[in-house]
């Protein structure tokens, strides 16, 4: 199998946009984890600051058609380029912030260029791997969640011995590195080009998006990413604070505790990935659905640091989820649509997921902390219902 991966070059392609979802991923939970000192410095309540995360997840959600559409015209290199540029401006922007709106700003950058990555790096993986699509996400996904485990408790020791905004800024390097690696190792373009034939051509792309788009695969697939997604967000976002405020354990064991969460989908993805483009991918959904909305509904019912990291870790088995949903959409969607129409449901479920955010930090400035863990768990539980009536689709 690595040899298969590895081969005719696309070895390093892989490499290239794995790690840009190491940083881009990385960075965005490590919001979260510092997000008591954030919250401190510019006086937040809990629904402001869910407001703020919120608005971190829109702006990526904002990104994903255009992000597609740009793969269509301008190609994955140049679309993947973009958004390194943009994410690393806007992550100098928070660490040169002085106050609350500029900071925002930043965030925004951040939370825009880095949604313009998710769609070509979808659509590149699946494009040089066609049989071994799950597998390459896979792994892709895995080597994100290293950064998810990695860059949060980085920033929160480097917050600790300085101050947040450089814990933010260690990964400045990083960032410009990755677009020039960007630029000499990705191609041009991986899919189709979508040919431009005036107005009656674009209406009749945008009508073929919409009928494949409302297809009873995609519409199933569509509202479990979005139940999903919403869990996804709501959780990460809130972990180190809930820890902190209602356990009342340390910053650092809340960011153990979110890095536990990705460690189970780093080594889990991979394995599942390749299980699923041999095997019922529906079953292995329903199981990566289920566990984790155990493991979520005990965690008002937890006290001690170790049993709710050993919870955080179950928990993770949810992002097994995403790899198989992310191989599978692209082989219902026409190759010459497939960025614009992947960035549409992609804006779709990512637009509702970052109400999570939101809704957590609203219940949670009403006392209802533990009450939010439980509506996520039974959230889980319907991605697991509709996991399972998933319709079949031919590789």
């Amino acid at each position: 199998m690595t040899n298969e991966l590895w081969s005719d070059g696309r070895g390093w392609i892989l490499v290239a946009v794995s790690v840009g979802h190491l940083l881009m991923l990385g960075v965005r939970l490590i919001f979260p984890a510092l997000l008591p000192e954030i919250k401190a410095e510019f006086l937040l309540t809990n629904t402001t600051a869910g407001i703020l995360l919120g608005a971190l997840w829109i702006s990526f959600a904002t990104a994903q058609l255009p992000g597609g559409v740009l793969t269509d015209r301008i190609g994955e290199r140049n679309t993947l380029v973009a958004s390194a540029v943009m994410a690393t401006i806007g992550i100098g922007v928070i660490v040169l912030s002085s106050g609350l709106v500029v900071f925002a700003l930043g965030v925004l950058l951040f939370g825009f260029g880095s949604g313009l990555f998710g769609t070509p790096r979808l659509t590149v993986l699946s494009d040089i791997y066609p049989d071994r699509g799950a597998t390459a996400i896979g792994i892709n996904a895995a080597v994100g969640n290293f950064g998810n485990v990695i860059l949060p408790v980085v920033a929160t020791v480097v917050s600790g011995w300085f101050a947040w905004r450089i814990g933010i800024g260690v990964v400045l390097p990083g960032f410009v590195l990755l677009v020039g690696g960007f630029w000499l190792v990705i191609p041009v373009r991986t899919s189709s080009e979508m040919q431009d034939g005036g107005d009656g051509s674009r209406r009749r792309i945008v009508r073929r998006i919409i009928d494949v788009s409302t297809g009873r695969p995609i519409v199933v697939a569509t509202a479990a990413m979005v139940l999903v997604g919403f869990v996804w967000q709501g959780y990460t976002s809130f972990l180190p604070t809930y820890l902190v405020e209602v356990k009342g354990l340390p910053q650092s064991t809340g960011a153990i505790a979110l890095g536990a969460f990705f460690v189970t989908g780093g080594v889990v993805q991979p394995l599942v990935g390749n299980v699923a483009d041999r095997y019922d991918e529906r079953r292995i959904l329903i199981a990566v659905t289920a566990i984790p909305a155990v493991a979520i509904a005990a965690f008002p019912f937890a006290n001690s640091a170790s049993v709710l990291i050993a919870l955080s870790t179950v928990a993770g088995l949810q992002l097994a989820f995403w790899p198989i949903i992310f191989a599978y959409i692209p082989r219902v969607l026409p190759d010459d649509i497939q960025g614009s129409g992947f960035g549409l449901l992609r804006t779709v479920f990512l637009y509702v997921g970052a109400t999570g955010p939101i809704v957590i930090g609203a219940l949670a400035d009403f006392d209802l902390f533990d009450e939010s863990f439980i509506l996520l768990a039974a959230i889980t539980g319907i991605g697991t219902l509709l996991s399972a009536v998933l319709p079949r689709v031919a590789r």
